[in-house]
C-alpha cells in the first residue's frame, strides 16, 4: 500500500491549485457498477459490457477519478502501481471483483472522448499475434507424444504446461503473479528431470565463499565441511537445481528460433480493432545472449525475484519486466518475462519429445464443413472385392 501511501501525503501537502484529475477505467460485477460520489475518490457509472463466452455475469464499467499533483510527464510504473493498489482497496472495501486494467488515458482530437490505450501485451508482445494457419499436423504431434508418454510424467508435464497456460491468461494485468507461474513451471520440471550440480564450482556465489574461507582462515578441512553443508542445503539445492537444469536441458537451436513482435492498431474515432501488424522480426539470439553461463545466472535471479514476489510482497512492473532494446549481459538482472516464458515452453517441448514415443492417433478426422466425423477406412477396407 505504498502507493496509496504516499498519494494520500501528496494530497495532504499541496495546495489546491496544483492538483489535476486523473481518470481510470473501473470493472465490477453487475448492472449498477461502482459508485462512489462525495468521497476523496470518485466514479460515473458508463453502463455494462458486451458479454463474453466465459462471463459469469454483467461486467459493469465505470470512470475511476481521483486528485493527484500535476505532473508534467506521466511516469507509467508510479500509474500502474496506483492503479493496482486502488483496485487491491475497493476490492477489500466490497468484497467483489473489482478490476482496474492496465492503461494509459489518451484524448481523441475534435471531441471530449477519453480512450484507455491498454499496454499490458508489451511484457509478451508474440503473444497476441495472429494465430498460425495448418495447424492441423503440430496438434497431432503433439497429441501423439502424450499418448505415448509413461504415466508417471503425465502429471508432470500437465502441470507445467497448464502453468505456462495460466500465466498467459493473467499476464497482461497481473505480471506478477504471471511471472511467478512461469518460474514454477520450470520447477516443477527440474524437481522431476534435473538434479543439482555436483561440483562445488559450479554452486552459485562459490568464489564468494572462497573469500570468506580465506578471510576466516579456515583450514581444508574446515572448508569442506562448510562445503558439503551448504551443498545439501534444501533451498540452495532447489535453486541450483533450478538453474542447472533450465540452463543446459534446452538445445542450441533454442537460440534460433523465430521472435516477432506483433501489435494491433485501434482506431478509436470508429472503436475498430486493425489487422495485427508485425513490429520486429528477430531471433531468440537477438534477445538472449548464447551464453548458457550467464543464462544460468540470470536464471538464478529469476528465482530470487520469485522469492521477492512470494515473501516480500514486491511488485513486479511492466517496465521491470519486458526485452530491452539490445541483448543484456547483466547477469545481477532477471530474465524477463517473455524470455522465462519461452524457456518453459521449450522445456516442455523437449521433454515431450524426450520421453513420448509417438503413439498413432485414432483414425479420426472432423471437417470445418457440418463437423461430421470420419472414420479413416482400415487396411482391409481398402482391399479390392474379389
Amino acid at each position: 500500500m505504498e502507493a496509496i501511501a504516499k498519494w494520500l501525503k501528496r494530497l495532504q501537502q499541496a495546495q489546491p491549485q496544483t492538483l489535476r484529475e486523473y481518470l481510470l477505467p473501473a470493472l465490477g460485477p453487475g448492472f449498477k457498477g461502482l459508485d462512489l460520489s462525495d468521497c476523496i475518490v470518485a466514479t460515473e457509472l458508463k453502463g455494462t459490457l458486451i458479454s463474453r463466452i466465459g462471463d459469469t455475469g454483467p461486467i459493469s464499467v465505470a470512470l475511476f477519478k481521483y486528485l493527484d499533483v500535476a505532473q508534467e510527464s506521466s511516469n507509467l510504473k508510479n500509474t500502474e502501481e496506483i492503479g493496482n493498489e486502488f483496485a487491491a482497496i475497493l476490492s477489500l472495501a466490497t468484497e467483489r471483483r473489482i478490476t482496474i486494467p492496465n492503461t494509459i488515458s489518451l484524448s481523441i482530437d475534435g471531441s471530449n472522448s477519453i480512450f484507455f490505450l491498454p499496454y499490458g501485451a508489451a511484457a509478451d508482445p508474440r503473444l497476441n499475434g495472429p494465430i498460425p494457419s495448418n495447424l492441423e499436423e503440430t496438434v497431432h504431434e503433439l497429441l501423439e507424444r502424450i499418448a505415448g508418454l509413461p504415466e508417471e510424467y503425465r502429471p508432470v508435464l500437465g502441470a507445467a504446461a497448464q502453468l505456462h497456460h495460466s500465466a498467459i491468461e493473467l499476464f497482461e494485468n497481473d505480471l506478477r503473479s504471471a511471472y511467478l507461474l512461469i518460474v514454477s513451471g520450470i520447477e516443477v520440471l527440474s524437481r522431476e528431470f534435473g538434479s543439482p550440480p555436483t561440483a562445488w564450482e559450479d554452486w552459485e556465489d562459490c568464489s564468494v565463499w572462497k573469500k570468506t574461507f580465506i578471510s576466516a582462515n579456515l583450514s581444508d578441512e574446515q572448508r569442506h565441511i562448510i562445503c558439503s553443508r551448504l551443498m545439501k542445503d534444501r533451498s540452495l539445492r532447489l535453486k541450483a537445481t533450478f538453474q542447472e537444469y533450465a540452463s543446459t536441458r534446452i538445445h542450441d537451436s533454442f537460440w534460433n528460433e523465430s521472435w516477432e513482435d506483433w501489435m494491433s492498431p485501434y482506431n478509436a474515432s470508429e472503436g475498430k480493432w486493425g489487422k495485427p501488424n508485425l513490429i520486429k522480426s528477430q531471433h531468440m539470439r537477438d534477445v538472449l545472449p548464447r551464453d548458457r553461463k550467464l543464462l544460468s545466472k540470470m536464471l538464478g535471479e529469476s528465482y530470487n525475484m520469485r522469492s521477492r514476489l512470494i515473501h516480500r510482497g514486491e511488485f513486479l512492473a511492466l517496465v521491470d519486466s519486458t526485452i530491452p532494446i539490445a541483448p543484456s549481459n547483466d547477469a545481477k538482472k532477471p530474465l524477463p518475462f517473455a524470455v522465462l516464458r519461452s524457456i518453459l515452453k521449450r522445456l516442455i517441448q523437449e521433454e515431450l519429445v524426450a520421453y513420448g514415443k509417438p503413439v498413432p492417433l485414432p483414425q479420426i478426422r472432423i471437417f470445418r464443413k457440418g463437423s461430421v466425423p470420419n472414420h479413416a477406412p482400415s487396411a482391409d477396407a481398402k482391399k479390392p472385392r474379389g
